[in-house]
């Protein structure tokens, strides 16, 4: 019977060819754990042989590459009227880069807010480059989640073991000896740009963008362990479908 209530919707980001043929994207280990038992379903805006995947009344999607294609994906599933996404929990979840100083590979960020790298301008002066944002774009070039939310995973996740591997252990002592560690689940703000920043100066500069945007955590919260702007090139999007569609304050993003 429709509308379908949906209790948890999963959105993940890049995966390699369609869900279900075994190569381990960002949704295919979610694919085969829970949703191959379930129901496909077409969902127009949704890239080319996607499918909303539905399990009792947790589902799971795609969203795909770049921004554009997130906030398509997203605002085309929570407008399908086969579904009620009311009483939804939202996760959305994906791989990221992440500042090297304190963060190492397996960590999980449990985003408290999103900035966009793309609504501003960078520009090199005296040989240093420097980024500025757009003064029209405030409403857009960040979103603050509910920080109540972001409270109550930290919680919840914080005896979850995280594994990682010896080969990737000593990847990381090669950079930071102090990074030697198993993976650790943290809260932060996450940066997102359909461009991939490298190098020390675009490194620098997302460190100095929660200043530069006025991002900031509120300061009555938990004693949780803060980890600076991973990198996705998606969330932020997402951050904006599911605020134009009222569902942002039930939102979580890893």
């Amino acid at each position: 019977m429709f509308p379908q209530k949906i209790k948890l919707l999963i959105l993940a980001k890049f995966e390699i060819g369609e869900l279900g043929n075994g190569k381990i994207g960002e949704g295919e280990l979610f694919y085969q754990h829970y949703f191959a038992r379930g129901n496909a379903y077409e969902v127009r805006g949704l890239c080319q042989g996607d499918k909303l995947h539905v399990c009792g009344n947790v589902a799971l999607a795609l969203t795909r590459e770049g921004k554009t294609n997130a906030a398509i994906a997203t605002t085309a599933i929570l407008s399908d009227k086969r579904f009620d996404f009311s009483e939804a929990f939202i996760i959305s979840v994906g791989c990221a880069g992440t500042c090297f100083e304190t963060t190492t590979m397996g960590d999980v960020i449990i985003g408290s807010a999103v900035i966009d790298g793309d609504s501003g301008h960078t520009i090199l002066e005296n040989g240093q480059l420097k980024w500025f944002p757009l003064t029209t774009s405030d409403k857009t070039s960040f979103k603050l989640l509910n920080q109540k939310l972001v409270v109550r995973a930290l919680e919840l996740a914080k005896n979850v073991p995280v594994k990682t591997t010896e080969k990737t252990r000593a990847f990381m002592r090669r950079f930071n000896p102090q990074l030697d560690r198993e993976p650790q689940i943290f809260a932060g703000t996450i940066f997102t740009s359909d461009n991939y920043w490298k190098g020390e100066d675009f490194h620098n500069l997302a460190k100095k963008l929660p200043r530069t945007t006025n991002v900031r955590t509120p300061t009555k919260r938990p004693k949780w362990k803060i980890a600076p702007l991973p990198m996705s090139r998606q969330n932020l999007a997402c951050s904006i479908a599911l605020s134009s569609c009222a569902f942002l304050s039930i939102s979580i993003i890893l």
